[in-house]
């Protein structure tokens, strides 16, 4: 069974949605009002947004740069812990890959 976690998210032109956030094999799926799947060959980097600007709601978010220049950013709702979770198991699957 794929880890999935209870999210909110924010594109890069401020259009914001939530819903769960599966970690599969080869891509990450976002299900909310939609569904957007980035394959992790599309990731160029992950990191911890901590800035004002990479917040969202207030929460600290994982950030997701994509190949495409246009940000994700990636906020767990239950807990702070997750957040760090949901970093290391996609940042894992980004070095698998390299």
């Amino acid at each position: 069974m794929e880890p999935t976690y209870a999210v909110s998210w924010r594109d890069s032109e401020g259009s914001t949605d939530a819903g769960r956030l599966e970690l599969g094999p080869q891509s990450l799926r976002l299900e909310g009002a939609g569904i957007l799947e980035i394959a992790y060959g599309d990731l160029t980097a992950i990191s911890i947004g901590r800035g004002t600007g990479d917040r969202l709601g207030g929460r600290t978010t994982v950030v997701l740069s994509r190949r495409n220049g246009r940000p994700l950013w990636v906020a767990p709702v239950a807990q702070h812990a997750a957040l760090l979770e949901l970093h290391d198991r996609v940042n894992a699957r980004l070095r698998e890959r390299r």
